[in-house]
């Protein structure tokens, strides 16, 4: 079974130089002495070989400093080719490609459930925040020139004063917002003089339903208010 075993270093997916050696078959000594070789020619088209340094105990006791590479998987592979074309290389390529293609599946789930986590928590956050505002708005007084969420700035400023007021009001009651339409109908202004024409034939209309005998009616009592007011000397 392949011990070889890619991990995530410093944004790369890189395999230990050692591992490579082992899975080889050579010890790690002469694996570097190649690396050393062909680095510069490694180096010009792949980047530079990041290197480490560890510490350790051998059977005795003592301690050691052990110089490792980190080789991305472009690095590993290209020194593959410098290595005589055996069968145990032949297999160390095959697990060295079957490795990186591990590492990247398991780095994709893992990039997929935390760009996923982050939607999630976008969604909450905007949420919490739309809350908010509402809330805010709610506390703060309506000034003159407060425009409400969901208008365009050019479509408000063109509605006359008193849809202003009323869609203040629907907003701070009913949490009204515009549609989508690109035209925002208003509400018709209405004019004085409309008004008044509007009560005249009001008035016309509840004249014409009067009765013939109310009429007479009337007419017989304005009559008597007009003797009074003569015979108290309203009238010279």
């Amino acid at each position: 079974m392949s011990k070889l075993n890619v991990i995530d270093h410093e944004g790369l997916l890189v395999v230990d130089s050692r591992l490579i050696a082992e899975e080889l078959g050579i010890q790690h000594k002469n694996f570097l002495a190649t690396l050393d070789k062909y680095i510069e020619e490694i180096e010009e088209d792949w980047g530079q070989v990041a290197f480490e340094t560890e510490t350790v105990t051998n059977s005795v006791g003592a301690s050691n400093s052990v110089k490792y590479a980190l080789l991305t998987e472009p690095q590993s592979t290209l020194l593959m080719t410098y290595s005589r074309n055996t069968e145990q290389v032949r297999r160390c390529k095959r697990q060295l490609v079957k490795a990186f293609d591990k590492a990247k599946s398991v780095l994709g789930s893992a990039l997929q459930s935390r760009v996923i986590e982050l939607e999630q928590k976008l969604t909450v956050q905007s949420e919490a925040i739309a809350l908010l505002q509402s809330q805010v708005q709610n506390l703060l007084p309506i000034s003159a020139d407060f425009i409400p969420p969901g208008w365009d700035a050019d479509v408000w400023e063109k509605l006359p004063s008193q849809d202003k007021r009323h869609f203040r009001f629907m907003f701070r009651r009913r949490r009204f917002r515009p549609g989508n339409e690109a035209d925002v109908k208003t509400l018709p202004a209405i004019t004085s003089h409309q008004i008044k024409i509007q009560q005249r034939a009001e008035v016309e209309r509840l004249i014409g339903e009067v009765s013939e005998e109310e009429k007479q009616r009337f007419d017989a009592l304005k009559q008597q208010v007009l003797k009074q007011y003569r015979s108290s000397g309203g009238e010279s």
